[in-house]
């Protein structure tokens, strides 16, 4: 109720909620990664995603960055942290969730139009696990050039030299840098690759490791 009033342009129940829940890292959290649902499964109101999540932006970080955000000790600080990066969320009973996943990554928003959400959220996500793979799952909702030019850049920047937070913390950074190698990347995203594979290995990753042993 929340989403579709928020897609018919009464923004003011959703704003309400996300306001009162800013410093409140498991109420925020259940609802972002709500909303992240409700796009994933309904294609019509997916359609309201890139009008919609800016006013969810604004207002999480506007009271984050006055200092009203959930303690460090919060657990679900860091689930907070990832869901403000709108990216498809799976039911736990679909039978099919790849073919779930295709038609919304197809239509998602794209990550460009994110760019002010993302340079206001990166320094609450550096050094985060769960926000580096909030990077790559957005990443994967786009075409592989963003993913291995604009994509790589914001995972390390996300990392931002953390590897020893960062290393075999995280679900879906391996299988894509994996995916990267085989992309064709060209010799700045190469360097930027090998970067990080060599950071997350130094930092005892071990499908980092596997992935600079295959390089030599």
């Amino acid at each position: 109720m929340l989403v579709s009033a928020a897609a018919a342009r009464d923004t003011a129940p959703i704003a309400a909620h996300l306001d009162a829940f800013a410093s409140n890292g498991a109420a925020l959290h259940e609802l972002l990664s709500d909303m992240s649902w409700v796009f994933t499964y309904d294609a019509e109101l997916r359609k309201a995603l890139p009008s919609v999540w800016p006013g969810v932006r604004d207002v999480v970080l506007s009271a984050w960055e006055t200092g009203r955000k959930p303690e460090w000790r919060d657990h679900w600080l860091d689930y907070s942290i990832q869901h403000l990066l709108p990216t498809p969320k799976i039911d736990i009973g679909d039978l099919d969730i790849d073919a779930t996943l295709a038609a919304a990554r197809a239509t998602w928003i794209e990550p460009n139009e994110l760019d002010d959400c993302i340079e206001r959220w990166l320094p609450f996500a550096q050094r985060e696990p769960m926000a580096v793979d909030a990077v790559v799952e957005l990443a994967k909702c786009t075409d592989v050039g963003w993913q291995a030019s604009r994509g790589l850049e914001l995972v390390e920047r996300t990392i931002a030299r953390g590897y020893d937070e960062v290393a075999s913390r995280t679900w879906h950074l391996g299988d894509w840098l994996k995916e990267m190698r085989h992309s064709g990347l060209d010799a700045v995203a190469m360097t930027r690759w090998r970067r990080i594979v060599d950071g997350l290995a130094g930092a005892g990753d071990r499908g980092a490791a596997r992935l600079q042993a295959a390089e030599e």
